[in-house]
């Protein structure tokens, strides 16, 4: 197999920046406009390397990015739980304030079921020029009916019958 004819370089550049925090000293490093800071100095070094410490180089790079990414990941998760944490609590402050279940509960589930309901109705009997479209409507509409549903009469309902004891 013939080598390819072309060269690998690391290339380091170093930046020595004045800003008030992290997040305006990269966008300063960047050259982003409109960037609160200075640039105080700034180097770079080039080095010729073989293809393999390339490679090398490039999979560690992706190992950080994909670490970075795995990390995101967590951080969002854990917030969806607070999330959800916090909207059962304000479910159940309203119990113990009002001593019965909120109405939105049985508004939101009867406005679901007679929306999908009338989409369903629609498909079948109306000649609907786009059908394809508007059988995703219906898929969109039972995704809603499936959270309100799933967050009222799913788990949090026991912890509302739970918490008005």
């Amino acid at each position: 197999m013939s080598e390819n004819k072309f060269n690998y370089f690391a290339v380091t550049t170093t930046v020595l920046v004045k800003a008030k925090n992290k997040q305006e000293a990269e966008k300063v490093a960047a050259g982003r406009r409109n960037a609160a800071g200075e640039v105080l100095f700034r180097a770079t070094d080039i080095e010729r390397i073989s293809s393999a410490q390339a490679k090398l180089e490039a999979a560690k790079e992706l190992n950080r990015h994909l670490e970075a990414m795995s990390e995101q990941i967590v951080k969002r998760q854990e917030l969806e739980v607070k999330d959800r944490e916090t909207a059962r609590i304000r479910e159940a402050e309203i119990v113990k304030a009002t001593g019965h279940f909120d109405w939105m509960m049985w508004g939101l589930a009867a406005a679901g079921i007679a929306m999908l309901f009338y989409a369903l109705y629609q498909l079948v009997n109306s000649h609907i020029e786009n059908k394809e479209l508007f059988t995703h409507f219906v898929g969109i509409i039972e995704g809603v009916v499936v959270s309100i549903y799933s967050y009222y009469f799913g788990s949090s309902l026991g912890s509302r019958i739970k918490d008005m004891k």
